[in-house]
């Protein structure tokens, strides 16, 4: 026998609903039970983060779900990587791949300008966005980032030429409202 770690999954793809599990789950063989196993995550851009512990049962096996994993997960390669006592570290691999972070825009494909306004309404901000398109499409995906991060999406109905929508700058997923900063709003065609 031979101390491991696995994932029940080792390659999310997100988008915008997603809220994944990953299953972690090996054995240490030969150790004290009874202590704690550590488990941390090592993040593409470089953040460490302990995310818990369990105390290691007498069969060796471990197991220790990590939760919640959202939209907000940046795209990249992640390491779990689990400690008991003076065991040798055990460590995964797993790939996140977030299609809400990616965006692109051909700006050859979209002439236009966007009008905002915005006003308070019950105590939460309401962003309005129109403007005008040179097209032939009859839709247009309308894009609201932040730190390159979509914060907003719509598929909005162009009638001669002319659009428009409304949100409201609060993130539900969060419970808060928008924070201060630079945002980009952007047009896509096709």
């Amino acid at each position: 026998h031979k101390s491991y770690i696995e994932l029940d999954v080792q390659k999310l793809v997100l988008d915008n609903n997603s809220n994944e599990n990953i299953h972690v789950s090996g054995n240490f063989v030969g150790s004290q039970f009874g202590n704690l196993v550590t488990f941390s995550l090592h993040h593409p851009d470089g953040v460490v983060e302990n995310i818990g512990s369990v105390k290691l049962p007498s069969d060796g096996f471990f197991h220790y779900p990590i939760i919640g994993i959202d939209k907000y997960w940046i795209a990249g390669e992640y390491q779990i990587i689990v400690t008991h006592l003076d065991d040798v570290p055990l460590s995964v691999l797993f790939t996140i791949e977030n299609s809400f972070q990616k965006y692109s825009m051909d700006k050859e494909k979209l002439v236009g300008s966007f009008i905002l306004s915005s006003e308070i309404s019950n105590g939460f901000t309401i962003l309005g966005l129109s403007g005008n398109v040179e097209t032939d499409e009859s839709e247009m995906i309308l894009q609201i980032s932040k730190d390159e991060i979509i914060l907003f999406e719509d598929t909005l109905s162009i009638h001669d030429k002319l659009f428009e929508t409304n949100t409201v700058l609060f993130d539900y997923g969060l419970n808060s409202p928008w924070v201060a900063g630079d945002y980009r709003v952007s047009g896509l065609i096709g």
